[in-house]
């Protein structure tokens, strides 16, 4: 598989169905070793994650199509709070051709990794449609049609002015974590996203924790959501929901890999799990369809 088309899957969740036999297997027909792998990719490029109210428990969102198995003991744990869905970032090494030899992990390198989330929906535009659709961007629509002014869309909160704006984003910073099973507890405070405002009011974005191969997990924030009170009349909306951007690189040497420059993000949403709920996958994040309402 050439780099293009691995990166390509990788934005829409295909990687790893792709790859035969599994995520860390090499590109069929390949002879390769670890030595012939001149750089790597991050997959999957973009990762879905939901927030949830267990401070603790979590569970794996979907990483290849198809339906996705429901988690241990279900969506919730044992006092019934809802469990959040943790994105998981991969490593891959490729060739000079581009082909993918195969997944690297804590035994093949020392991975670190620095991530960088932030909400900054309240202070981005208006939705109205997509930006991309051709009538959005005044082109004609239909044959011999004539071309419209193309869509102009205001920043939400638009009252809100000058320094005061990088109040309405809520940015705590990069953090960086590494090694296996890195704050499997979720307890270190070193890894967690809890530094960020919106205005007055501490907003907490989730944390970082690594696997027993030394992959990366972005979990989100525990499902709080609501309004500042010192500005519930012009900041509308959930505070909660945010976009997030991770950082990352080739490695700097055969045996150490540092991701340091703009790289795939994750998205976190709000999940909707009800008692019935059933989940199936779509790309890499997953729709609900209630059976109850």
């Amino acid at each position: 598989m050439k780099r293009r088309t691995f990166l390509r899957y990788g934005a829409m969740g295909l990687v790893t169905a792709a790859l035969p036999g599994g995520p860390a297997r090499a590109h069929p027909g390949a002879r390769q070793t670890t030595g012939d792998i001149v750089s790597c990719a991050i997959h999957p490029a973009i990762g879905v994650a939901r927030v949830g109210n267990s401070p603790t428990e979590f569970f794996l969102g979907p990483e290849v199509p198809g339906p996705h198995p429901e988690p241990v003991d279900g969506f919730k744990d044992a006092v019934g709070r809802l469990k959040r869905q943790a994105a998981r970032f991969r490593v891959y090494g490729l060739d000079a051709a581009g082909n993918v030899i195969k997944e690297i992990t804590s035994a093949d390198a020392e991975l670190t990794w620095t991530v960088h989330l932030a909400n900054a929906k309240a202070a981005w535009y208006e939705f109205d449609k997509a930006f991309d659709l051709p009538e959005a961007r005044g082109e004609p629509v239909e044959p011999m049609a004539a071309r419209t002014t193309p869509l102009s869309t205001p920043r939400r909160n638009a009252s809100v002015t000058g320094a005061e704006r990088s109040k309405l984003v809520v940015d705590p910073g990069p953090r960086s974590i590494a090694g296996v099973n890195a704050n499997a507890g979720g307890a270190d405070g070193r890894f967690a996203f809890d530094g960020g405002r919106f205005f007055d009011q501490a907003v907490p974005l989730g944390e970082l924790r690594t696997d027993v191969g030394g992959r990366l997990l972005v979990l989100g924030g525990t499902g709080r959501s609501g309004s500042n009170t010192c500005c519930r009349q012009r900041v509308p909306g959930w505070l909660w929901l945010h976009q997030t951007t991770r950082r990352a690189s080739s490695p700097s040497s055969p045996s150490t890999m540092s991701f340091s420059r703009w790289g795939p993000g994750s998205i976190l949403a709000a999940g909707r799990l009800g008692p019935r709920s059933r989940v199936r996958s779509t790309l890499c994040s997953s729709d609900t369809s209630t059976t109850n309402g």
